[in-house]
């Protein structure tokens, strides 16, 4: 990629690092109206009904062999669409956006016609979360989460495990199986530099370990205690403050807060 879009790609991470989540959403939007794959201005329930349609359409006679061979994507101006719509995701994905199913099927529809990048492992993957959130369908949920994980590169494996092991697989698989792939992620992310995905990571695995019931309640808080300060060193961004409610939530359930039902205490107040 040429300077200046690497120049802007930094720039988008930053601002979902910090949690400026709005101006990402509209810095994104520019940058794909210029690279001329425009989203809607606010997307209506009939425009994410007609992209679902048309994905459904384009992945109904596609099978796993088909997906897992598709050739790599050489259009360099499609590939930077979708590096910004994989960002874009992170951005609305916490907004909890309309966006998240225009994004996603956005980014199927361009795999499917350009071929594989990095970013299509996550939108596969995250193709299978929508199944499951959107047509309540977790076999086909299921199935696309691991077509993700196969088609990871190691730099794309936190997203891909955050979205298959945090949100998928538990509805299938015992939760307990989930643990070290979140865990995975989260250290991957340290060490690829997606900080915001180490960090989402850690927080679906504080929140399955808890339900688990696999480890005592004293070694999940001194676990996550340790975790929260290895984030804390390299940022001291928004994503890290999402882990603080589960330890609270741990020493609430210890008895180590004054209040049981209040998250307030030792590394929060409410």
């Amino acid at each position: 990629f040429d300077d200046q879009f690497i120049a802007q790609t930094c720039n988008l991470k930053s601002m979902v690092l910090n949690g400026d989540m709005d101006n990402t959403l509209t810095t994104s939007l520019g940058i794909l109206r210029v690279l001329g794959e425009p989203l809607p201005k606010k997307p209506s329930l009939s425009a994410v009904l007609t992209s679902l349609v048309k994905t459904k359409r384009a992945l109904r006679t596609k099978s796993d062999e088909y997906l897992t061979s598709l050739p790599e994507m050489t259009d360099k101006r499609v590939m930077k669409i979708m590096e910004i719509l994989k960002i874009l995701a992170s951005a609305v994905y916490s907004l909890g956006s309309d966006y998240v199913p225009i994004v996603t099927f956005k980014m199927i529809r361009l795999t499917l016609k350009y071929g594989r990048t990095d970013s299509s492992s996550f939108a596969i993957s995250g193709y299978g979360l929508l199944m499951n959130a959107i047509l309540k369908d977790v076999e086909g949920a299921y199935r696309f989460g691991q077509l993700g994980v196969s088609l990871s590169s190691k730099a794309t494996v936190p997203q891909t495990s955050l979205l298959v092991y945090g949100y998928i697989a538990h509805w299938r698989d015992n939760i307990g199986l989930t643990l070290d792939p979140l865990l995975n992620g989260f250290m991957e992310g340290l060490k690829y530099g997606a900080i915001e995905y180490a960090c989402y990571n850690l927080h679906s695995y504080n929140i399955h370990i808890l339900h688990s019931g696999q480890t005592s309640i004293q070694a999940i808080i001194q676990q996550q205690q340790v975790r929260l300060k290895q984030l804390i060193k390299v940022t001291k961004s928004y994503t890290s403050d999402l882990l603080r409610p589960c330890i609270q939530s741990a020493l609430n359930l210890a008895g180590q807060a004054q209040d049981p039902v209040a998250l307030t205490g030792e590394v929060m107040d409410e």
